[in-house]
């Protein structure tokens, strides 16, 4: 007969009605603990779900979010693209009537420069030839106003977002690419 596990009075203390504790190593884990109906099956099935590490000071609940592992992730270009946003919505805004022709524009050069950029995702924008402007123009004139080169910008391009099951991470970012965001004035995690 397998030996019922015998806990000290500060774990028991802290686990509560469909609730368990399972000690691996030196280190005390709490589930919460349900059973299901699986058919073809007599009896019903325990299921477990971890909320985290209990310690004499009281539980460390756990801050990570499981993945669906069918869950496919997505990756879009964010860096380059959340810079250009920022730079030339300012830049041009006064030369259009509206924020959202302004952004119309804005969006249609994020196209030409970074056409995987996640600021594009689920967007359908307006061409360029309906909005009566030519891009490369708006480009030249963001260069010109704010002093540099978009080419300049590329290493931005490494910037990216991924997205799975409705969660948005950032790629980590650089020293040499934080420098630069910082020098345009730009904060990619608004």
């Amino acid at each position: 007969m397998p030996r019922k596990a015998v806990y000290p009075q500060w774990v028991r203390d802290q686990i509560k009605s469909g609730q368990s504790a399972k000690k691996v190593g030196d280190q005390y884990y709490l589930y919460e603990t349900t059973s299901i109906t699986v058919k073809g099956k007599k009896n019903p099935q325990p299921k477990s779900k971890y909320i985290g590490v209990i310690t004499p000071e009281g539980i460390r609940y756990s801050s990570r979010k499981k993945v669906d592992i069918d869950d496919h992730p997505e990756w879009y270009e964010y860096g380059l693209s959340r810079c250009i946003y920022d730079i030339c919505f300012k830049t041009l805004r006064k030369e259009f009537s509206t924020d959202d022709l302004t952004a119309e524009v804005v969006l249609n050069i994020i196209k030409k420069l970074s056409p995987k950029s996640y600021l594009l995702k689920d967007r359908t924008i307006t061409d360029p030839k309906e909005l009566h402007v030519c891009i490369c123009n708006q480009l030249k004139k963001v260069e010109e106003k704010n002093k540099f080169k978009f080419e300049d910008l590329q290493i931005l391009k490494d910037i990216h977002v991924l997205e799975i099951s409705g969660r948005r991470i950032i790629t980590a970012v650089s020293e040499e690419q934080q420098k630069l965001i910082e020098s345009l004035g730009v904060n990619i995690y608004e």
